[in-house]
């Protein structure tokens, strides 16, 4: 089973949330290519951010948490990039955070991979669905050059998910 545009989706919106305060509160930040032409970050993290929240949460969750992982493998087990996007409310303000872990092979076995260097993007998200940037660790260059592949990652799970029928609650 390929998760590899899952994964990539949710790097797109790690990607996008690291684009930096004006870039994601006013919209002139960086253009990223996401196959329908060029678009801003802001506008890819928007996206990325309405897919997770449209996959919704797990039963018995208060809170929209959904795993990817990117890089060029068929198998999840081998991807170089996992990607964590949550979405929740916070002191009454939805927010969403996007983490992606580098992965490395073990030295005494490569069959094994160990989380190496984290880094995340926060950003709040207005009453609209348009986020804006609360911290980030990634450069504007980085969200523009990355927001695509975890958006297409976003969408290839979401596919997965429907092609098997899995259900979730739409929202929390």
């Amino acid at each position: 089973m390929k998760t590899t545009r899952a994964a990539a989706g949710i790097i797109l919106i790690v990607f996008a949330g690291a684009l930096g305060p004006s870039a994601l509160a006013v919209g002139n930040g960086c253009r990223a290519q996401t196959g329908a032409g060029e678009v801003s970050s802001v506008d890819v993290l928007k996206q990325i951010y309405s897919e997770v929240k449209e996959l919704g949460s797990y039963p018995g969750e208060n809170f929209i948490k959904h795993e990817f992982f990117l890089g060029p493998a068929d198998d999840d087990s081998y991807k170089k990039e996992h990607i964590v996007v949550l979405i929740q409310v916070v002191d009454g303000v939805e927010r969403m955070r996007i983490q992606i872990t580098e992965m490395k092979n073990r030295p005494d076995n490569p069959r094994i991979q160990i989380a190496g260097k984290a880094r995340s993007i926060s950003c709040k998200i207005s009453a609209k669905g348009v986020p804006a940037l609360l911290r980030s660790d990634y450069s504007d260059k980085e969200i523009a050059r990355l927001a695509p592949d975890v958006l297409r990652a976003v969408r290839e799970k979401a596919r997965l998910l429907k092609d098997f029928g899995a259900t979730t609650s739409k929202g929390p």
